[in-house]
C-alpha cells in the first residue's frame, strides 16, 4: 500500500524540464513584446486623435484644460462611446443574422432532416 502512494507521489513531483518549456517561453516573450508594442501605439493613436480634435496635427499629449470647446468637452467622450457602441452592435447584428441563416440552412438540409432530426428532437 505505501508503494502505491509512494508512486503517486513521485508522479505528482515530476518536475522534468523538455523542449516544450523553451517554446511556451519564447511564445509567451513574443506575446509580451508584442502586446507592449500594440498599447504604444494605441496611446500614440490616442494622443493624435486628441490633437486632431483640437485642430493640431501633433502626437503629443497636451493638456485639455485649456480648450476651446469649454464644458462641450465633457461630450467628445460620450459621443465616442455611442459611436463605438453602434459599431459593434451592428457587427453583433449582422453575425447574428448570419449564424441564424447557417442554422436555418443546416435544416433544411437532407442530412440533417434524415439523421440529426431526430436525434436533436426537430
Amino acid at each position: 500500500m505505501t508503494t502505491r502512494v509512494e508512486r503517486g507521489e513521485d508522479r505528482l513531483a515530476d518536475f522534468t524540464r523538455d523542449k516544450r518549456i523553451l517554446i511556451l517561453s519564447l511564445m509567451a516573450i513574443v506575446i509580451g513584446v508584442l502586446s507592449a508594442v500594440v498599447a504604444k501605439l494605441l496611446v500614440w493613436l490616442i494622443a493624435l486623435i486628441t490633437n486632431l480634435v483640437f485642430q493640431k496635427l501633433s502626437a503629443d499629449f497636451v493638456s485639455t484644460t485649456n480648450n476651446h470647446l469649454g464644458a462641450w468637452m465633457i461630450l467628445a467622450p460620450v459621443a465616442g462611446g455611442l459611436i463605438i457602441g453602434l459599431m459593434a452592435r451592428s457587427q453583433y447584428l449582422r453575425a447574428l443574422r448570419s449564424s441564424k441563416d447557417r442554422v436555418a440552412r443546416l435544416r433544411s438540409s437532407p442530412h440533417f432532416t434524415d439523421s440529426l432530426a431526430p436525434l436533436l428532437g426537430y
